[in-house]
Parts: structure tokens; C-alpha cells; sequence
């Protein structure tokens, strides 16, 4: 789940908004601040990954910028030094000193229109998704697919390419080569155990050195272990 903060002292505008990130994506819990001290203590307790803010959060203060401070303070957090920070305000004045003194990702006047919350909240979610599940792009019958990671059991040479064994299937793809494919993975959960093999270590259920061939997990299979790879599985796997 991707959890979301919305500090604002209207509850019409916090339903709206709630409402709006509920249709566009069932992966994000919404919270709710009325005032800096609440947004605060909701930082200690959650990891949110994009802030709504108002910028006036006293009414009976027109000069009133407790959003623009809170986001300052955001900014100091390490944490959240380049969290998506939205300002969803009345307030048009503001907007220049928003950009250069929070590097906000957007400034948004009231009346808004839901489209420009939705293509925010999904564009964040999806960036941060790819983070959380990194993924190699390959080229198949002039095809770009995009393969996470950590779907990638182990991968097989086979003459003029490679079969990529998935969790679900199996994906051949001409013209790539083993060691092609470690360059574009770079991940320290990919070994080549052999010429003809590259597994991914947290599918690795056992090693048997004496017969030199890797235990897959479930029903993945056996993959052999080549002589002169041998001490670099055991390294790896080992520590």
C-alpha cells in the first residue's frame, strides 16, 4: 500500500480529494491533518509518499503559509528530501516562492479539476512501483517488454539467445546473450552459476556441491553449477 497525506483544514476539500484518490487507485491509504501538529505526529507513525497541502490553514488569517511550512519542514527530512509535495490552495500568490523555497511537484489553484489529481496520484504510485520492483527492459520479435526482476527465476543460454524462465512462463529471446543481460540486470541477486545458466539467488533452495547443481524452490527445476563458478556460488550464497 502507498500511504498519502492530506493536510487540510477543510473537510469538504479532504472528502473530495479522498474520494478522487479511491477512484483512481485501490494501493493507497489516505490520512488526514488538520493542523502542523497532527501532520507531525502522522510523520512518525507512517512513510507517505506524496503530501496535499493547503497553504492556509488559519482562516481567520489571510496571511496564514502553515502548508509552505510544513513542507519546509518535509524538505529537512531526509526521508522525504524529494517527495512529491502538492499545494492545493486558494491562494495564487504563492506560487513562484512555493516553487523555489519547497521544490513542490505541483501548485494547484482552487476550483481544480479531479483529471489533474488523478494523473498525479497514478504517475507517483507507478514511479513507485518500478522503484520497489526493479525491472529490465527486453527486446522480443522487436518488442520492448518490460520484466521485473524479481519474477526472473533463472535464465538459460540456448543457441543464437536466451530463455528467460518466469514465474509464470518462459520467454525465448534471440540475439542476447548471457552476458548482455547481466549487464543490463546489474543486480546483486543475479549469479552465474555456468556458462549456460544465470540464477536468481532468492529462488536458490538449496546447493548440492557435491553434484554441482542448484535446487530451485517449488518446481523450478535443477540448474548445474559449472567448475569454475563453483566458489562463486559459494560466496555469494554463503557470504
Amino acid at each position: 500500500m502507498f500511504d498519502i497525506l492530506i493536510l487540510e483544514d477543510s473537510i469538504e476539500t479532504k472528502n473530495a480529494l479522498e474520494t478522487i484518490i479511491k477512484t483512481c487507485t485501490l494501493d493507497a491509504r489516505v490520512f488526514f491533518a488538520t493542523n502542523l501538529k497532527q501532520a507531525e505526529e502522522l510523520l512518525d507513525e507512517q512513510d507517505f509518499c506524496l503530501f496535499f497541502l493547503d497553504v492556509n490553514l488559519d482562516r481567520s488569517n489571510i496571511e496564514d503559509a502553515s502548508g509552505i511550512q510544513f513542507a519546509k519542514l518535509l524538505r529537512k527530512r531526509s526521508q522525504y528530501e524529494f517527495t512529491p509535495i502538492v499545494f492545493i490552495t486558494s491562494m495564487m500568490e504563492l506560487e513562484l516562492m512555493s516553487y523555489r523555497e519547497t521544490q513542490c511537484y505541483r501548485y494547484i489553484t482552487k476550483p481544480y479539476q479531479a483529471p489533474q489529481i488523478t494523473e498525479i496520484v497514478e504517475k507517483v504510485i507507478n514511479n513507485r512501483k518500478k522503484k520497489e520492483h526493479p525491472q529490465v527492459i527486453i527486446k522480443k520479435d522487436g518488442i520492448n517488454y518490460s520484466l521485473n526482476l524479481d519474477e526472473i527465476i533463472y535464465v538459460e543460454a540456448m543457441p543464437r539467445g536466451i530463455i528467460i524462465h518466469l514465474l509464470d512462463e518462459s520467454l525465448e529471446v534471440k540475439y542476447l546473450s548471457i552476458k548482455q543481460l547481466l549487464e543490463k540486470i546489474s543486480s546483486k541477486d543475479f549469479i552465474q552459476c555456468h556458462r549456460m545458466y544465470v540464477v536468481n539467488v532468492n529462488y536458490i533452495d538449496y546447493v548440492d556441491y557435491v553434484n554441482r547443481v542448484i535446487k530451485m524452490k517449488e518446481h523450478y527445476g535443477v540448474v548445474d553449477i559449472g567448475v569454475t563458478y563453483k566458489a562463486d556460488v559459494r560466496r555469494v550464497v554463503h557470504g
